[in-house]
């Protein structure tokens, strides 16, 4: 490493004040002594901003941004990415917690890849709301090293193909952040969007080591894509799906993208967001031939039938039942 850079944490608040001050501490403990962080709070209503002010006062090296109303995880972070001096970028919500030497060993991998490289992520480990360690992302042996073969390289068919990467374990590079435009804006969810767009011009590189927790919390984004009605998630996928419809140059890659439109194309029907059901139909219909199913679901939806509260108690047998 011929000179060592700068690494800006990004550390987005809100109403994480039960939280907010273990990610935050666990940034300035990390082992790598380069680090730039920048906490914004996106208008939390609890005393999330008091305790960061506290946190503040004891190190002024801190820097803050203080949403007047709120403007969702996409527009906050690109206002830090806009002020941020770091070669490299990550992403923390204040809920995740890093682990001493991630910054550390993600930037001695970084440096040592080539430029065709544009992401550096790894194994992280899943908490409970108290801090209780629940699983790991991926299973390990007795030396903490992954048990499966983690995708790696051109990994843009395979994001369409099933969730593999723990996003808090992401480090980017910030050229290539601006390059890309930072986050979009539309979305309500970040991480799958900027990952499709880096892995159709950069490889990924996956570091066997275990360098985040990620907590669980009830209520969180990811479980909102079942919402009965105005799911603001799938609203976000359906974008994602028309821009990687615009990105795939072959076959299997859209193969790939119409099993995740299909998936989510369901889901839409199963959860009565039924003008989102007939769109991702549409945008699915120009990748393949619908199926007789597809065809079903869809007039179904079009005549406005309604099944999100039978599949709502599905799921809730289906939970009980593996806890028998």
């Amino acid at each position: 490493m011929n000179e060592t850079p700068l690494v800006t944490v990004i550390c987005l608040c809100f109403n994480h004040s039960a939280f907010v001050e273990a990610a935050i501490d666990s940034v300035t403990k990390q082992t790598y002594p380069f680090i730039e962080l920048i906490i914004v709070d996106d208008c939390s209503t609890d005393n999330s901003v008091e305790i960061i002010q506290q946190l503040i006062s004891k190190n002024t090296t801190l820097r803050f941004i203080g949403n007047r109303v709120n403007l969702g995880n996409c527009t906050s972070f690109n206002q830090a990415l806009k002020i941020a001096n770091g070669k490299y970028i990550i992403d923390l919500a204040a809920d995740d917690i890093l682990l001493p030497n991630k910054i550390e060993v993600q930037v001695a991998a970084f440096e040592e890849l080539d430029a065709t490289y544009g992401l550096v992520f790894s194994n992280g480990y899943y908490i409970d709301i108290n801090g209780k360690f629940l699983h790991n992302h991926y299973k390990v042996d007795r030396f903490e090293k992954s048990l499966i073969i983690v995708p790696e390289g051109d990994v843009f068919t395979r994001l369409f193909q099933g969730h593999f990467i723990c996003s808090p374990t992401v480090m980017f590079k910030k050229d290539i952040l601006i390059e890309l435009g930072g986050y979009d804006q539309r979305l309500s969810y970040e991480d799958f969007d900027i990952w499709m767009r880096i892995a159709r011009k950069y490889k990924f590189y996956y570091l066997d080591k275990i360098t985040v927790g990620k907590r669980i919390v009830p209520g969180s984004l990811s479980s909102q894509f079942y919402n009965l009605k105005q799911n603001k998630l799938l609203e976000s996928t359906l974008i994602i799906s028309v821009k990687a419809q615009q990105l795939c140059k072959n076959l299997n890659e859209k193969k790939a993208l119409s099993q995740f439109i299909s998936y989510h194309f369901k889901l839409a029907f199963f959860t009565n967001n039924l003008e989102l059901c007939k769109k991702f139909y549409s945008v699915l219909s120009e990748l393949q031939t619908p199926s007789f199913v597809q065809k079903g679901i869809f007039y179904l939806s079009s005549k406005n039938i309604k099944i999100g509260r039978l599949y709502r108690l599905y799921l809730h047998l289906k939970l009980q039942e593996s806890k028998l």
